[in-house]
């Protein structure tokens, strides 16, 4: 009886974790959209020279890649010690793709104005990065006070709890 609670966890945690990689590589894709509204260069022109003149484009489309990327490596880290999941966490991850989801916006907006006034821009990036930080130390809180963690040693555990919380504020 243990032995199949155990394998229904596991393919619960395993559909959890196929999930997650979908949305963050559907959210990547997402990023080249604008790549791809580039008008093309006539023929006999310049590739680089045309492209260069969206560099902006180009910066954001690296800058989102790298952030998922690391989102993505941060979640694949996690999800690594979590040993089976429950309403709660599915709920909670649920939010931090919806936030992943919602990252080429505010990227695509700071392309835009990168090189004008950009307050509010910078602000929503902000926002938008503080979210998805809060939301891992909401999953990884989450997961420790539930002992949703494999065995392990603990003072570990609870020191990538702190790092979650302190780069949630440092975030901010």
């Amino acid at each position: 009886m243990a032995t199949a609670m155990t394998e229904m966890n596991q393919k619960a945690l395993d559909r959890v974790i196929a999930f997650s990689d979908a949305v963050f590589g559907f959210a990547i894709t997402i990023l080249v959209l604008d790549l791809l509204e580039i008008p093309r260069p006539d023929a006999g022109e310049n590739i680089l020279e045309s492209f260069s003149h969206h560099w902006q484009s180009f910066l954001a489309f690296l800058v989102g890649f790298l952030t998922i990327l690391v989102c993505w490596l941060n979640h694949h880290h996690m999800f690594g010690h979590i040993k089976s999941s429950t309403p709660g966490l599915l709920w909670i991850n649920g939010f931090l793709l919806l936030i992943i989801t919602f990252t080429p916006l505010p990227t695509a907006i700071l392309a835009e104005f990168l090189d004008k006034e950009n307050q509010i821009g910078i602000m929503l990036y902000g926002f938008t990065y503080f979210m998805i930080a809060s939301l891992y130390f909401f999953i990884w809180s989450y997961a420790y006070n539930n002992r949703l963690l494999e065995e392990g040693d603990q003072k570990y555990f609870k020191s990538i709890k702190k790092t979650y919380q302190y780069a949630s504020v440092y975030t901010f």
